[in-house]
């Protein structure tokens, strides 16, 4: 990107080279949380699915024909939303997370 040298007298006396991208992530939302993770991991595929992250608690049922037994149910007070990612390495982000309900919240005010 950028390259240059300094000559004084036919004698080399400075030689700057940056060949870097720099970014900044700065916290936007009061109950936001940073996270950093490889893109290539279960928590990426979780958190970038197409229509968001979605969260699952086991509920307890109990049943006349089934005792014990648990259900995936949606809880949706655990979603959450991406906000901003910056990569920070090979195949590294570091993302700005919400609940989205929060989220939410903050644009009905």
């Amino acid at each position: 990107m950028f390259d240059t040298s300094y000559y004084h007298a036919g004698n080399h006396t400075n030689n700057i080279k940056i060949n870097a991208v720099t970014g900044a992530i700065l916290k936007n939302h009061p109950k936001s949380w940073f996270e950093r993770f490889n893109l290539k991991s279960d928590r990426a595929k979780a958190l970038l699915t197409e229509g968001g992250h979605k969260a699952f608690d086991r509920k307890y049922e109990d049943t006349p024909l089934y005792s014990n037994h648990w259900r995936n149910v949606e809880n949706p007070d655990k979603d959450i939303t991406v906000l901003q990612m910056v990569i920070c390495g090979d195949m590294e982000v570091m993302a700005e997370l919400v609940y989205t309900k929060d989220y939410e919240a903050q644009d009905e005010q």
